[in-house]
């Protein structure tokens, strides 16, 4: 199956030979960079800041769509928020007592793959 994907070998340690990959990974290093400054966040949250990064970084060679555009039409972005911003989550703890809180206090660091929910630092 062929989807127009060729892959192309380069030295090791010559990034001039990779321009393209090299140009998008330093978009999405200081993407990061800004992310987690902004979010008040540790650096230990790269991994959710580059998904959070690369997911709406659109590509010019694809007429200014990110790849999930580009692959499924257009997304429904009703439920993008902010990285970094407070959110609240439902406190399912056991145990709890009726007067006890409801909810408690997060940070949104990203979303999850496998379901309609977003990752929550707590």
């Amino acid at each position: 199956m062929n989807s127009g994907i060729s892959r192309r070998l380069a030295v090791p340690y010559h990034p001039e030979q990779n321009g393209l990959t090299e140009r998008k990974n330093c978009t999405l290093l200081d993407t990061i960079h800004y992310l987690l400054i902004e979010a008040v966040l540790s650096p230990r949250f790269w991994v959710e800041a580059i998904n959070t990064a690369n997911y709406r970084c659109p590509t010019a060679s694809l007429d200014g769509k990110t790849l999930y555009e580009a692959w499924h039409g257009r997304p429904n972005l009703t439920y993008l928020r902010e990285f970094g911003c407070k959110t609240f989550y439902l406190n399912m703890s056991v145990g709890k007592s009726k007067l006890d809180a409801r909810f408690k206090e997060g940070v949104l660091v990203g979303y999850s793959k496998s379901s309609k929910a977003y990752r929550v630092w707590i």
